[in-house]
């Protein structure tokens, strides 16, 4: 899903700066900057959807799909959780997007909250 949106707002960005996305796709066959600098677009409308719908709804649309959240209702309402989830984005950003993420797996605690991001909470009773 976040793949999806993020797709939809790269293409709508390239709408409005009006960019050649034909050209922009048969340069990117050649040029590896363009490659890196596409990269990097999508890796920020990826970051920006993420930020504001876990600051807006307290989710994204696969977490509320599988009924997790980052942080208790009562953190959500607090100043510094943006920080937070923000913190705990660039830490996930710097590790590969994966390495921190399977290690909380084989942990079974989320390891990334321990280094002062948000807390991932189920919305399950247990």
């Amino acid at each position: 899903i976040s793949l999806g949106f993020s797709s939809i707002f790269l293409v709508i960005i390239l709408l409005i700066t009006r960019i050649d996305l034909v050209a922009l796709l048969s340069h990117a066959r050649t040029d590896m900057q363009t490659h890196m600098h596409l990269g990097l677009l999508f890796l920020a409308v990826l970051n920006i959807y993420m930020l504001s719908a876990r600051g807006m709804f307290g989710a994204t649309l696969g977490e509320w799909a599988f009924d997790l959240q980052l942080g208790t209702s009562a953190e959500q309402r607090r100043p510094v959780y943006m920080a937070k989830i923000l913190w705990r984005m660039i830490l996930v950003m710097i590790t590969g997007f994966i390495l921190l993420p399977v290690f909380s797996k084989i942990a079974r605690r989320d390891l990334l909250a321990s280094l002062g991001g948000a807390q991932l909470y189920s919305r399950l009773p247990r």
